[in-house]
């Protein structure tokens, strides 16, 4: 991902985070690690910006985790 593409993806989604729409100057790259073993992730597996919480939480929890998350708080 290009400084060009992530300013672009950051003026998507307004400055905020993708996950809980904080604005925030420090957004990370969230990426599928799955893809792309690199720290900022290709154009296919970017999935967008997050604030530190929300990395650091989707980072604890793991994606395959997810389904199994969203199961427990239903």
């Amino acid at each position: 991902m290009t400084a060009d593409e992530r300013d672009a993806l950051r003026n998507l989604q307004g400055g905020r985070c993708a996950i809980c729409n904080t604005p925030s100057d420090k957004l990370a790259v969230d990426h599928d690690h799955r893809h792309c073993a690199g720290s900022e992730g290709c154009r296919q597996c970017v999935r967008g910006l997050l604030c530190y919480r929300c990395n650091s939480a989707l980072g604890w929890i793991g994606d395959v985790n997810i389904p199994a998350l969203l199961k427990y708080l239903a």
